[in-house]
């Protein structure tokens, strides 16, 4: 399930007030924001939920919002703003994800950078 509510990136879908109407206490959402759109995604998705959502902030920037995919840039990937964001998500946060399937700047390698975080 997609939980991406930014129209204005290319968004796939727009959550209800109720992720998961029964059956379920606690989602968690994979790499759906990252540091510069964390903000937006709790206000929009996480405090409107009925369902409590956890979220595995995305390393990149913009999670997997990006239209023109992850580390498209090394500016889309800041360990100071990632972890930045972990401190402003509070309880939100419950981890880093990263996805490496789709890097359109072959020369990027997402795994050094991690190291040095």
């Amino acid at each position: 399930m997609l939980t991406r509510p930014w129209r204005d990136q290319g968004s796939v879908s727009t959550p209800t007030p109720a992720l998961w109407p029964r059956g379920s206490t606690t989602v968690l959402s994979q790499s759906d924001a990252g540091a510069r759109n964390l903000d937006v995604y709790i206000q929009d998705t996480i405090d409107v939920s009925t369902t409590r959502v956890k979220l595995a902030i995305n390393f990149c920037a913009y999670g997997e919002t990006d239209p023109v995919g992850r580390f498209s840039s090394l500016d889309y990937a800041s360990i100071s703003e990632c972890l930045a964001a972990i401190e402003r998500g509070g309880s939100h946060v419950c981890g880093i994800s990263l996805n490496i399937a789709l890097i359109p700047n072959r020369g990027l390698i997402p795994s050094k950078l991690c190291g040095e975080a």
